[in-house]
């Protein structure tokens, strides 16, 4: 699973360097298009780099199992967060779709509740840790 993982963040940083590349030879007549297409650029790299530390708690920490719970429902909730959010916002102003414009701010809400997963962990991994329970 988390070779999966892997590859899912290594390919959202290809799609985000191809959209960073469009926008460094684009019009730049279309500016409003190309802040929004920069946001879904800048929360895309930053959800990357949220997968890649969770991959490596997964990964290289001793962590009980309801923080391997956590993490895993974290990361999913990130993937499709920004298969939700990056990904309609890139179609919608690059190619000019807006058919899945109306699932953008779900992809929001996912990356929300993911962090709000994320955030959790620290506190069940403490308790695990202060009670001496693998739970």
């Amino acid at each position: 699973m988390h070779t999966l993982y892997t590859f899912y963040v290594l390919f959202n940083m290809f799609i985000a360097m191809l959209v960073l590349f469009y926008l460094s030879h684009a019009d730049n007549s279309t500016f409003d298009n190309n802040k929004s297409i920069l946001y879904a650029f800048g929360v895309q790299q930053i959800h990357c780099i949220a997968l890649f530390g969770l991959i490596s708690l997964l990964r290289y920490a001793s962590l009980p199992k309801i923080c391997v719970y956590l993490s895993h429902a974290a990361s999913i909730l990130f993937c499709l967060g920004m298969i939700l959010f990056s990904l309609n916002i890139y179609v919608k102003n690059i190619f000019e779709l807006s058919v899945l414009a109306p699932l953008i701010p779900f992809g929001g809400a996912m990356l929300f509740f993911g962090w709000a997963l994320a955030l959790l962990l620290p506190f069940f991994w403490f308790t695990a840790r202060m009670l001496g329970r693998k739970f």
